[in-house]
């Protein structure tokens, strides 16, 4: 007997049983034990009847035949057909061995759960009986469980026509299956992820993006009046984009990435270097973003998950809408077990963690619709963050569908930390001028919505002009608003202190300790309730935070910082409250410390730790241990910021203590070699004979050889900027770009000298490109003076592709008449701004709050391609139709258009996307573009596009985007009878039938993000000569049935398993994995 009909077999039985409860009179046993069709032929004596009962019967057997088949098939299909036929084989004995009858089944409330439970204390050994295998005894306890479920609800649903005469019923029992229909229909679907079912899912899945929307869009603002409630703002607000680069391998892949999502020309894939934050994590559904500490990469994640949580990611993340976001805080596992699937939800949503569903997380992440944000490898110790790169395998092997988002400071996590992976590196640059000023703004905007504040809200706008104005005149400050914490310090300080600012880094974390932990008490004549001075405070702080710090920790349990306290505070006899309440008074009060949750503490963030764990180093003069720990990045800024503490004996014994572990330990040479020299920054006076070994171990660094020394080398700051080359001329082009990169991170007034002095130099183009790249950093029209005007001539003709608003300003700051290629731009809300000046240009892309298009005029002539992502929607559409050059057409606005009558008007356009046309209904306006080849549909986009677009014949290339485009086109009568390329973004789990019959005749398909369960339906594609398949890939070997194949792409290096598929294809295909080719005999060799 077959899996199959034991299936049938295990139907008939349930269906059987079941019918009668309807059928068999209560009071005569004998009619339980007769077959259905002789009791059946004792109800029922006309013959006409009795079939037609009989036919219904039939008609639900078949009902349930079909829930079982669907329910213990698909994912059991691996078990061997034998097995299978045994497990279902013993379930059906075991649900025959007991007397189903209805006492039976409202003794045990009609519960499948009950049910179940008592078939198996009946047939306990049936399992044992049948000799079933591990896989086929799992298989048997879910088949009982459906049996049960199946049965319950088809006799409950029986019994309620009990009551009334079997004759009465039979003119109803052709309602009588479609109802049983509807019945099973509804039962919740078991499976391994759902095996209570998963029709509350939708609902929860509501219930927790609702929370997320709400508790996670709040970030405290630094301060703001710390002391009377905890300040936030809305991180909807207060987020700014950064910008960010990727790595070497990532930028590779970039070009093509951003191509696809239509950010570059067709003839433009070359990489482009600047990106901000969005398009950087973009590029892949797996990123890991290495920042220092207070580069805003927490900020970040909470972000995402917000976006996410409301699906209001625009431009190049659009594809995350839909995901549902998991936040994981690894500080909180310190110590203790990552957290599973089921438990993701305990710490990111508390509340309402207990009303998920069995299996809710396990469903979400399978579905491949999930996006998990991971904060913080560095904030856990050296010796776990192995298991944490295990932990992230094994939900990327359970769930490789999922995106997946990391963080860390770059010591803590390499490049290549998770290449393995296939991760993307990420990196935040420091902040530019045009980033630190939206930063004030945002801060300043809300500390007005804060409602305390320490002017009045009509002074607000002068502190801010006066700060912008402070930043402007003087290097020092710029020096140090090169991240969103410090510069969110010196918001606060400026409007705290009206005095002047700190001139470095280790004071201005001093003013604001300072300003946290008394000022504002003293000034506004607060009483604290706890007898304990400023100085009393810092020493329980510092204590508090070295303890963290020497167990690697960032945070603890309430007990232990209270046990930590008293141990303090022995030494501290002036204070006579008990610990526990004055840990209660430094976290309501000192605005320094926390409790982030419920019985936990923590510092308000990891820089405060680090510089009162160095103050207590240095106050105890523990020079071994800061020697001890110096090669650990968790003790970097650590061991940096005790040298700013330490005196002068201190000092000595510290560095000559690096610098000889660098001497005699190769492994940490330059590591230990690049922290001595970071000290510099900080530190007093000291020796000659220190200082000389430190610089000779730097000039033997210099210059870099490539550019991911850069970073590494521009943390020790001034010391390396005093030893830079004058001259790039003869330098190698990756020598001199990591030296330009180099200077550019370093910033200042003397990096900016020295910039313009290389850009004197006759440079290649690349290397002309890292000076224009490295305008970020700096004031936009002194940079355009100093750097940029010796780059070109006037007017100035710009080489390659502008990438940020403040470049173009450079620009547009040295020339009135600029001829550019193309412009990508966040943030500009006026294309006037952006085209001021401009006399040609072929590109232009904006993710902005653009609304007025008429500016676009401007360049009629040259303009070739327009990508708009607008939180706004437009005006003077009308426009477009003088762009007569106009042939690629992105708009995307806040609300969808409602007619598409512009479009029109420009019937020489060949590419168009419209993601935002969800309430069109009229598409014929379509019919007008005869020359168009290239089209994007959108979900949400009614399947009535089809038919204006099967009119015309020009269109080559259709690209789907989302599961409900390409169930559109399938389901649609219509057919685009020339396509030859198509391109399915987020594809089904499965290509139904439908689809592969109405593209039978094209030749390239590209299956890009979530990619098809299965392939196997494309080998009816025989005229398909290319086939990219750009995320988590299927079983591959159904290529080798595709005849017409010429070219495989895969968007990342294939694994053995698929090089073994890939090196049996004929000679002639090629193969390219991760942009290179890959031979036969790489393939068979990576195939071992």
């Amino acid at each position: 007997m077959t899996a199959v009909v034991a299936i049938l077999h295990l139907a008939d039985v349930v269906a059987s049983r079941a019918a009668k409860v309807l059928i068999a009179d209560r009071r005569r046993r004998m009619d339980r034990t007769l077959p259905l069709s002789e009791l059946v032929d004792l109800t029922v004596t006309d013959d006409y009847k009795r079939r037609h009962v009989n036919r219904e019967l039939e008609a639900i057997r078949d009902s349930v035949a079909k829930r079982l088949e669907k329910t213990l098939g698909g994912e059991w299909a691996s078990i061997p057909e034998g097995d299978r036929t045994a497990a279902f084989d013993a379930a059906l004995r075991a649900f025959e061995s007991v007397e189903l009858s209805d006492e039976f089944l409202f003794a045990h409330d009609a519960q499948p759960v009950k049910l179940a439970r008592s078939v198996r204390e009946h047939a306990r050994d049936a399992q044992r009986a049948a000799g079933l295998s591990v896989d086929a005894a799992v298989l048997y306890e879910r088949t009982l469980d459906e049996c049960c479920t199946v049965f319950a609800q088809l006799a409950t649903h029986y019994a309620s026509y009990a009551p009334r005469a079997i004759t009465e019923l039979l003119d109803r029992t052709t309602s009588l299956s479609q109802s049983l229909d509807a019945v099973l229909a509804r039962l919740p679907q078991r499976s391994l992820l759902a095996p209570q079912g998963d029709q509350h899912d939708a609902d929860f899945r509501y219930e927790y993006l609702s929370y997320l929307a709400s508790a996670f869009d709040t970030l405290e603002l630094f301060g703001v009046d710390t002391h009377r409630y905890r300040p936030d703002t809305k991180v909807s607000v207060a987020y700014i984009s950064l910008s960010a680069q990727t790595d070497g391998e990532g930028a590779r892949r970039a070009a093509q990435d951003r191509w696809q999502r239509g950010e570059l020309l067709a003839d433009s894939r070359s990489p482009v270097a600047a990106l901000r934050i969005e398009q950087a994590i973009a590029e892949s559904p797996r990123s890991i973003v290495r920042a220092e500490a207070g580069s805003g990469k927490t900020t970040l994640l909470r972000w995402l998950a917000v976006t996410a949580a409301r699906g209001d990611f625009k431009a190049e993340l659009a594809h995350w809408n839909g995901h549902v976001p998991f936040l994981i805080t690894l500080r909180g596992y310190a110590g203790s077990a990552l957290p599973r699937p089921e438990q993701f939800l305990e710490r990111v949503a508390p509340a309402i963690a207990g009303l998920a569903p069995e299996g809710w997380t396990h469903r979400q992440l399978h579905s491949g619709k999930a996006l998990i944000l991971v904060d913080g490898v560095d904030e856990l110790p050296a010796d776990e963050r192995a298991s944490v790169r295990e932990w992230i395998r094994g939900l990327l092997t359970a769930y490789p569908q999922v995106s997946m988002v990391v963080t860390s400071r770059p010591s803590a996590a390499t490049r290549r930390w998770l290449a393995q992976q296939d991760f993307t590196a990420v990196s935040l640059e420091r902040m530019g001028p045009s980033d630190v000023r939206q930063l004030v703004a945002h801060w300043h905007s809300a500390v007005r919505d804060s409602g305390d504040i320490p002017c009045t809200e009509a002074e607000l706008p002068e502190y801010e002009r006066q700060l912008l104005a402070q930043l402007d005149a003087n290097q020092h400050l710029q020096g140090l608003a090169t991240n969103p914490l410090l510069c969110a310090m010196l918001c606060a300080l400026n409007l705290d202190r009206r005095m002047t600012f700190p001139r470095n880094r280790m004071d201005l974390y001093k003013a604001a300790i300072d300003m946290l932990l008394e000022r504002r008490d003293a000034e506004r004549g607060i009483a604290s309730q706890v007898d304990i001075d400023s100085s009393g405070k810092l020493k329980l702080l510092q204590y508090l935070a070295w303890r963290l710090s020497l167990n690697n920790r960032s945070e603890l349990l309430k007990e232990e910082a209270v046990a930590r306290l008293e141990e303090r505070l022995n030494s501290l006899p002036s204070v006579t409250d008990e610990a526990g309440k004055v840990l209660e008074h430094l976290t309501q009060r000192s605005g320094i410390i926390r409790e982030p949750v419920i019985g936990r503490v923590d510092f308000i963030h990891r820089t405060f730790q680090e510089y009162l764990t160095a103050l207590e180093c240095a106050e105890q003069g523990d020079v071994g241990l800061l020697v001890e720990h110096s090669h650990l990045d968790s003790w970097r800024e650590i061991v940096v910021m005790a040298a700013g503490h330490a005196n002068r004996p201190t000092l000595h014994g510290l560095l000559t203590g690096i610098l000889s572990r660098a001497a005699d330990e190769g492994r940490f040479s330059r590591r230990l070699s690049l922290l001595a020299a970071s000290c510099l920054e900080t530190c007093g006076p000291l020796d000659a004979s220190v200082l000389e070994d430190i610089e000779g171990r730097l000039a033997a660094m210099l210059p870099p050889r490539r550019r991911a020394e850069a970073r590494s080398l521009a943390s020790a700051r001034l010391p390396v900027l005093r030893l830079m080359p004058t001259s790039v001329a003869g330098l190698s082009p990756a020598a001199a770009m990591a030296t330009i990169s180099t200077v550019a991170l370093i910033g200042g007034a003397d990096a900016l000298d020295l910039l313009s002095r290389y850009a004197d130099d006759n440079l290649p183009g690349p290397v002309s490109a890292e000076l224009v790249q490295a305008c970020q950093y700096y004031d936009a029209v002194e940079y355009g003076t100093a750097v940029l005007s010796k780059l070109s001539d006037l007017p100035a003709t710009v080489r390659g592709p502008i990438t940020t608003l403040h470049e173009l300003r450079a620009w547009q700051s040295i020339s009135d008449h600029l001829n550019l290629g193309a412009v990508y731009v966040h943030n500009s809300d006026d294309i006037r701004e952006v085209l001021r000046g401009v006399e040609t240009l072929r590109l232009l892309w904006i993710n902005a709050h653009v609304s007025d298009l008429s500016p676009l005029t401007a360049v009629r002539e040259s303009l070739k391609s327009v990508y708009i992502w607008s939180s706004d929607n437009f005006t003077n559409l009308a426009s477009l139709s003088e762009l007569t050059n106009l042939s690629e057409l992105i708009l995307s606005q806040r609300e969808s258009f409602g007619d598409l009558e512009f479009l029109a008007h420009i019937p020489w356009l060949r590419t168009l996307w419209l993601p935002t046309i969800s309430a069109v209904r009229d598409f014929t306006p379509l019919t007008a573009l005869l020359d168009l080849e290239s089209v994007r549909v959108y979900r949400g986009t009614s399947a009535g596009v089809f038919k204006s677009l099967s009119e015309l014949s020009s269109i080559a290339a259709l690209e789907l985007y989302g599961d409900e485009a390409v169930h559109g086109y399938a389901m649609s009568p219509y057919t685009l009878e020339n396509l030859d390329h198509m391109m399915m973004l987020e594809a089904p789990a499965e290509l139904s039938g439908s689809l592969i019959d109405k593209i039978q005749h094209i030749g390239s398909l590209n299956l890009y993000g979530r990619i098809p369960a299965s392939i196997e339906p494309l080998r009816r594609l025989r005229n398909l000569r290319e086939l990219e398949l750009s995320g988590q890939r299927p079983d591959l070997s159904p290529l080798l049935d595709m005849p017409s194949l010429e070219h495989v792409t895969l968007s990342s290096a294939p694994t053995p398993a698929e090089c073994r598929v890939l090196s049996l294809l004929p000679d002639h295909v090629s193969v390219i994995g991760n942009r290179r080719p890959i031979s036969r005999a790489r393939l068979r060799k990576l195939a071992r």
